[in-house]
């Protein structure tokens, strides 16, 4: 007995939806065995017959009745006439995550991206040539060797499994996980064990449950909305539960696509929405492959009313989802290229408000010393402290020193030492963990000198153990000897909030003051203030350099944009940075805007293509 085959793989063969199969059973086209309600079996000669009369020119399927009786061979090899949704889902995707890449490169990295971003232009190539290379073949099946076709597919999958090892090295699990799976799918579709829209409907199955389950393994990948935090407040109940949800709407929406085309619609339309909405949260946190890729593919199941209705009609109308195709992927496309463009204008921009803003810091900075060294001059020559500090007045010398310190808002402390480096007194007073400070060099230096001296960073001996900056000077006699040494101490907490009045706390700007040994004297992370720069950081390969402004690496390890100015004075280095994804905000309201725009225009002509061909259909029953 030969063998035979159900509607649905008839249907896989031809290219034609089961409904049309039906439909083609219904009418007499092709002729069936009948198993029961609903339920047809077509064997292999029937099969062989409707392929050898489709190899005859100019003939449709969709006929007449009258011509429709006059012949059966009104089949056409659809394999060759119809593209596959899944290879236009791939190709197009594959084009603009590869243009996206553009957008992502060094720019809003982090520094564990460091070491894969040589692997970038390769991607970017094998993405770009790899999808316009499944599209083309996929349009001129029926002029080349079927084996290109294949070839693409193989290309797509190891391009998309590079892309996932490069998304692991980034962190970046959302992007593994859409990887992962399209290029499992891929592997389906190679040994055809799937074929067009049931390879669509599986990957985005598949990648919506892997979600559930890639947080309940490393929720530390994800960067989950505010609006789900609950989620992880009990993942061991929310997380499965979302799970068990997704698997049922998949079995949905597997079902429907055979049984149920009202329902299956409305679930792809349900998938499309959501797809879109995450897109717009993704484009919002500058994630453009991210983004671009759930865009697209929200976009691909809004079009799969329309692509269904044109795939039950001639092949010609059929072709009529290739320019709507081109058309959102050539606008997206537009949308990568302006977003680029704005970007590079926008951070232009930025530098020269940076380099502007750090001149400006400089003059904070030199003007807090300066205005901290001329109270040290008013206090060196107040004779009335000379004589207190002679008669051992502690009492008259503590209030001399409180008009001083008053007086100018940027001293922290006030120290008078005796000629022996031993402590007098100090203003506001605090405990010292030792008494004799001869050894410090603001002391030895002052006392060589008999000059001012602006210290490095130090670590004061107090129980805090705070990282200071003093300025030193000599108490000098009225004979012009060395009688102690005056002290004060920089309030850098003062200083740094002055500096940072300067800078655009919107665009995430702070400044850094480092010392001359590139060590940090004032930093947003106390913790930090002390240690050096890392060798990561920019400014720690520009030791000979005056000024400059370039892109570095954070204390958070994110790509900012640096502007630094080296003091002439004492060889500190006044530091401005913003984070690149800070800087690059304004491209997200309108990436949103557009994507709004393009998701209404699919969603419109999607529809309108859905009405007119039903519309059709009635004239021809009629």
């Amino acid at each position: 007995m030969s063998e035979t085959y159900t509607v649905k793989q008839i249907a896989e063969i031809l290219g034609y939806s089961t409904n049309s199969i039906y439909s083609f059973l219904k009418e007499g086209r092709i002729k069936g065995i009948r198993l029961g309600r609903g339920r047809f079996r077509i064997t292999e000669e029937e099969l062989e017959r409707v392929l050898h009369l489709s190899k005859k020119p100019g003939v449709d399927l969709v006929q007449s009745d009258e011509v429709a009786a006059k012949t059966i061979s009104s089949i056409p090899n659809i394999h060759f006439d119809i593209t596959s949704l899944f290879d236009w889902f791939v190709g197009g995707v594959s084009i603009l995550i590869g243009a996206s890449l553009f957008l992502f490169s060094k720019s809003t990295s982090t520094i564990n991206a460091q070491p894969v971003l040589v692997w970038i232009p390769t991607l970017e190539a094998s993405l770009i040539l790899g999808g316009l290379g499944l599209i083309v073949t996929d349009l001129l099946t029926d002029k080349i060797s079927i084996l290109w076709h294949r070839i693409f597919h193989l290309v797509m999958t190891i391009a998309y499994f590079g892309f996932g090892l490069f998304a692991t090295q980034i962190g970046n699990g959302g992007l593994v996980i859409l990887a992962w799976t399209l290029s499992f799918v891929l592997v389906l579709n190679i040994f055809r064990l799937l074929r067009g829209m049931e390879s669509f409907l599986l990957f985005i199955i598949l990648a919506s449950c892997a979600v559930p389950l890639s947080l309940m393994i490393a929720p530390e990948l994800f960067n989950i909305p505010e609006m789900f935090d609950f989620m992880l407040t009990n993942p061991n109940f929310y997380l499965p539960l979302w799970l068990l949800f997704l698997l049922i709407f998949g079995i949905i929406l597997w079902w429907s696509h055979y049984k149920k085309r009202i329902v299956f619609w409305a679930c792809m339309g349900i998938y499309g929405i959501i797809l879109i909405i995450h897109s717009f949260y993704l484009a919002n946190n500058l994630a453009w492959p991210n983004s671009f890729f759930m865009l697209f593919a929200g976009l691909t199941s809004l079009l799969v009313p329309a692509w269904e209705s044109l795939h039950l009609h001639d092949h010609v109308e059929r072709r009529t989802i290739l320019p709507i195709f081109s058309l959102t992927t050539l606008m997206l496309l537009f949308i990568i290229g302006g977003i680029f463009v704005m970007e590079q204008n926008i951070k232009e921009y930025a530098k020269k408000e940076l380099i502007s803003k750090t001149a400006y810091g400089e003059l904070v900075v030199n003007s807090t010393l300066d205005s901290i060294e001329k109270t040290f001059a008013s206090l060196r020559d107040n004779n009335v402290l000379l004589e207190a500090a002679d008669k051992d007045d502690g009492e008259k010398v503590n209030e001399i020193l409180k008009i001083y310190f008053e007086s100018n808002q940027y001293i922290r402390r006030i120290v008078l030492l005796d000629i022996n480096g031993d402590l007098v007194t100090t203003y506001p007073y605090i405990k010292l963990l030792e008494n004799n400070f001869g050894y410090r060099d603001y002391f030895k230096q002052v006392k060589l000198t008999q000059d001012i001296y602006n210290s490095g960073l130090f670590e004061a001996q107090t129980e805090d153990k705070r990282k200071v900056i003093v300025v030193s000077g000599p108490l000098l006699g009225k004979e012009g000897n060395l009688k102690g040494v005056i002290v004060l101490s920089v309030d850098l907490d003062r200083l740094a909030v002055r500096l940072q009045r300067i800078a655009n706390e919107e665009n995430g700007e702070y400044f850094i003051l480092l010392d001359k040994n590139l060590r940090r004297i004032i930093h947003p992370n106390r913790l930090l203030i002390g240690n050096k720069v890392n060798a990561e950081n920019m400014i720690g390969f520009s030791d000979d350099a005056r000024d400059g402004i370039g892109e570095g690496y954070n204390f958070q390890n994110i790509m900012t944009i640096q502007a630094f100015h080296k003091m002439e004075k004492n060889g500190w280095i006044v530091v401005l940075q913003a984070p690149l994804i800070k800087i690059f905000a304004p491209t997200k309201a309108v990436s949103i805007g557009f994507f709004t725009f393009i998701s209404l225009l699919v969603l419109t002509i999607g529809g309108f293509v859905v009405l007119e061909r039903n519309r059709l259909g009635l004239r021809q029953r009629e």
